[in-house]
């Protein structure tokens, strides 16, 4: 009965893990944590989606991590999505594998690259995905999956834009984004990586959790293309704070933790 569907949030996604080295990735030179599961089975998960050809199926993506391998990323038996950040929705068709790829953190397999002059920074993360029916109901999260990143690491941070670097790839971004800072929680310093698709006025701004701005990283002119920025919460106390992106009309924000 379409009514009781309708009132009944989808169950959570079954069978999730992490792909072997194997079977992960590379993306601009480094292999991808790549997750798999199984699609959920309910009628009204399926929905059309314009300009698509058959049915698709939507889920949301959760990711905890923790500054390095002496901590365990946050999580709670309820509610655990307070504790993780949403990282991606994906609409995945019916006919393909549920499957997502983490394109901003480098995998642990990459150990090959994490050698002198480069070194990584091994941390723990988990993921956790969550079902969205086609009345966007949504499930409980799923169990969680445990796995490492590598935090690639190519100079210090700072509380300014001096170290800011222009990632030289030879197709610039399509569009404008701003990606999940790295590591996250971090302590004191971690890396945010933005993408311009055409030549920006650009301001990069952090705010505490009562949204007082705290510090300015950029405001100037930037050439399009993918760039990652260093900033340092030395002089700050531990907690919550948000960064925010406005560039040629583009606006966003995410959310970052420093523990100390």
């Amino acid at each position: 009965d379409s009514s009781i569907l309708q009132i009944t949030p989808p169950s959570r996604p079954m069978g999730l893990i992490v792909l072997p080295c194997d079977s992960q990735p590379s993306i601009n030179g480094y292999k991808r944590i790549k997750l798999k599961w199984n699609h959920n089975t309910e009628p009204d998960m399926e929905r059309t989606l314009s300009g698509e050809e058959g049915l698709y199926k939507r889920y949301k993506i959760y990711r905890s991590t923790a500054l390095d391998m002496s901590y365990v990323p946050d999580d709670a038996l309820a509610y655990s999505e307070n504790y993780y950040d949403l990282i991606a929705t994906v609409d995945i068709n019916k006919n393909s594998d549920a499957a997502y790829t983490d394109e901003e953190l480098i995998s642990i397999c990459n150990t090959e690259i994490c050698t002198p002059p480069n070194y990584c920074i091994e941390y723990p993360v988990r993921y956790r995905v969550q079902a969205v029916d086609k009345y966007d109901d949504v499930s409980v999260l799923s169990d969680f999956v445990n796995t490492r990143g590598g935090s690639l690491e190519a100079g210090s941070g700072s509380r300014n834009a001096s170290n800011e670097t222009g990632e030289s790839e030879t197709e610039l971004p399509l569009e404008y984004s701003l990606s999940q800072n790295y590591p996250n929680p971090f302590n004191p310093e971690t890396n945010i990586r933005y993408d311009l698709p055409f030549g920006s006025l650009v301001t990069l701004k952090i705010y505490d959790i009562l949204g007082k701005e705290v510090y300015t990283l950029i405001n100037e002119y930037r050439e399009a293309g993918r760039y990652i920025t260093g900033f340092s919460g030395a002089d700050l106390s531990s907690g919550i704070y948000y960064y925010t992106i406005r560039a040629g009309g583009f606006t966003q924000t995410k959310r970052m933790m420093l523990l100390k």
